[in-house]
């Protein structure tokens, strides 16, 4: 057999330094703090939740938006009784920036694009926080966090939020009341200080860029084994093998408010600079020729870099893996997740690649032939898809 190109090594010794797993300034503290007794959580977030996540991830409130509005009046009041008339257009498309600006940050806003990008934020959760990290249990799916995957950690009142990395991130909410044992929640929350005391403090590294380097990594070892009767495959994963499974056309496309925000940002800044060129070039027609100029440029950069994106791959993910006969797991280093059949149906497939998606869901999972050995072990695998998911679809009816 000849070698495969994109297969990391077997073996899962690193340096502390290279590797975040390992790292003492993580593991042993948040480890410690579990210990063997398990933190257990079983329950569903409602809406109630969600209202209080935007709270406190980010919210304006409501002193900056009157503050703004002020400001934009007095501009208006000074303006217009020094300019005159001529700065009354200014205001109008300035008023559409700021009311524009004010909207997205509003909480109706935020929440319309929350649901829209993550459509299973309250599906029936089981979960476990343990010394390793954290471990989510679904039906049919079993996926594990470690510490270095976990990217931000918010506390509220009754309410936690957990961030983890994910080639698409996860954000999981949890209430007292998903807490199976009365000291459950007090833990949870002595778990979320610490986290916030180590990840937060000046100087820190940002966790995202970590565990997006960790995920580009092709040199990360394998952190589950293979067992001997199953096929391994590892490989990169790029945004044109994305294109190719047909899984870039999102099955949750964006809310109508996104394209209405985009456009009145757009006109209201083209329409701002050409009346500050018109005032700049009073001659006739010299503002229009600016602005021509300005809009070819933009449309000739626009073209050449969605040009590029399409020529050239961009590299999202490295992940290994294997497939046997009870399912598949996909192991991106700091996490991994094993899919039982049942959960797994075909999404795409052509003589080089298949395309599969958790059922019910916008999750998928790319298989190409490179990521494997040799032709056979494609062709095996290939073979041990197609009958395993007849067989769950039959078992799904």
């Amino acid at each position: 057999m000849k070698a495969n190109p994109y297969q990391p090594p077997t073996n899962i010794e690193s340096s502390p330094v290279d590797n975040p797993n390992t790292n003492p300034n993580v593991l042993t503290s948040l480890s410690d703090l579990v210990g063997d007794d398990t933190i257990d959580i079983a329950g569903t977030a409602d809406y109630s939740d969600l209202g209080h996540f935007l709270k406190i991830d980010g919210d304006l409130g409501y002193t900056f938006p009157a503050v703004m509005i002020g400001c934009l009046a007095l501009f208006m009041l000074v303006t217009i009784g020094f300019g005159g008339r001529e700065w009354i257009p200014i205001g109008v498309f300035a008023s559409l920036l700021l009311v524009t600006v004010l909207a997205v940050s509003t909480r109706g806003y935020r929440r319309s694009l929350f649901l829209n990008s993550h459509p299973d934020w309250n599906t029936p959760l089981t979960a476990q926080f343990h010394k390793d990290g954290l471990t989510i249990l679904e039906e049919h799916v079993r996926t594990r966090y470690r510490w270095a995957s976990i990217l931000d950690f918010l506390s509220g009142t009754n309410l936690l939020v957990v961030r983890v990395a994910t080639p698409a991130q996860r954000v999981i909410l949890i209430n007292p009341s998903m807490m199976t044992h009365l000291d459950g929640w007090n833990r949870m929350v002595a778990l979320a200080k610490r986290w916030q005391a180590m990840h937060l403090k000046p100087g820190s590294p940002d966790p995202w860029i970590k565990a997006r380097a960790s995920l580009r990594n092709r040199e990360r070892p394998r952190e589950v084994t293979p067992p001997p009767d199953s096929i391994p495959f590892a490989g990169p994963l790029t945004n044109h093998d994305m294109r190719r499974g047909g899984s870039n056309v999102s099955l949750n496309r964006r809310p109508w408010r996104t394209h209405l925000v985009r456009c009145s940002i757009l006109v209201s800044v083209a329409a701002i600079f050409f009346e500050l060129v018109r005032f700049v070039f009073p001659a006739s027609g010299v503002a229009e020729v600016i602005l021509f100029g300005y809009a070819v440029a933009g449309a000739i950069w626009f073209i050449s870099l969605r040009h590029k994106q399409q020529k050239e791959p961009q590299l999202l993910h490295f992940f290994a893996g294997y497939v046997s006969d009870e399912g598949i797991v996909t192991d991106f280093g700091n996490f991994h997740e094993s899919f039982q059949w049942p959960a797994i149906v075909i999404f795409d497939q052509s003589d080089q690649h298949v395309t599969l998606r958790r059922s019910g869901t916008n999750k998928f999972i790319h298989l190409k032939s490179d990521m494997f050995t040799d032709h056979g072990e494609w062709q095996a695998t290939i073979e041990k898809v197609v009958k395993a998911c007849q067989r769950a679809s039959v078992i799904r009816r």
